[in-house]
């Protein structure tokens, strides 16, 4: 009969009462237990407050080094006027009062003033198309040269300029293709020129109304066509 409620080994019974006793403890004494999962969560939230300022130490000291290598990137992308910093405003306290995420104890936000005298901004709220730009291609080649990357892929990465800004960042792409295998998809010539291959992507609607996508490798003659 005991098999048949509360399991069907001696083992399996054993083990149902063994959980049964323990919740009845727990019940019985359940002040005494949420003291002590109060403390071990005071505890817990004590040492990662300390692991999430090591951690904000580490990640101030490297921003200082980006900052330093953004500098010099933009600065070879007429963006020399430009004034790049990383600011780490604290998390706010949330409803099981703690100011922490998985991510530490900072929520890391870039911003920018592209003029002198102007004050810094959010770089999402501030800089413009052109700007996003070449601060992102910045960020990509100090990132490939920090970490070794082997391929990058930069989708429209020219958005938002011409001219010779288009040039300097068409040959920042080639120095980037050096050490680094590129994929760039671009409206730019001046982007475009300087590929080893060039790819051309054309769309096309079948006959049962069916959309399909044609990728052809050019030839010298259709490279300079293009």
């Amino acid at each position: 009969m005991l098999k048949r409620k509360y399991g069907d080994s001696i083992e399996s019974i054993l083990e149902y009462a063994a959980g049964i006793e323990e919740e009845i403890e727990t019940l019985s004494n359940r002040e005494k237990h949420i003291s002590e999962l109060e403390k071990e969560l005071k505890d817990t939230a004590a040492a990662l407050q300390l692991e999430g300022k090591n951690l904000r130490a580490i990640r101030k000291k490297v921003a200082d080094s980006l900052v330093e290598h953004i500098h010099a990137e933009l600065k070879s992308l007429y963006m020399d006027k430009t004034t790049f910093a990383v600011q780490f405003p604290p998390l706010e306290t949330n409803q099981a009062n703690v100011n922490f995420s998985k991510n530490g104890i900072d929520q890391i936000e870039f911003f920018i003033s592209t003029n002198p005298g102007e004050p810094l901004k959010p770089l999402t709220k501030t800089a413009s198309g052109g700007e996003l730009s070449r601060i992102m291609l910045a960020l990509k080649t100090i990132f490939s040269n920090q970490q070794g990357i082997t391929s990058i892929i930069f989708d429209e990465v020219d958005t938002g300029v011409s001219g010779r800004v288009a040039q300097a960042m068409a040959e920042k792409i080639q120095q980037l293709s050096i050490t680094s295998q590129v994929f760039c998809i671009t409206h730019l010539p001046q982007v475009a020129a300087i590929a080893d291959s060039h790819l051309y992507i054309s769309k096309e609607i079948t006959n049962d109304n069916r959309t399909v996508t044609h990728v052809k490798k050019l030839s010298e003659n259709e490279k300079v066509k293009e």
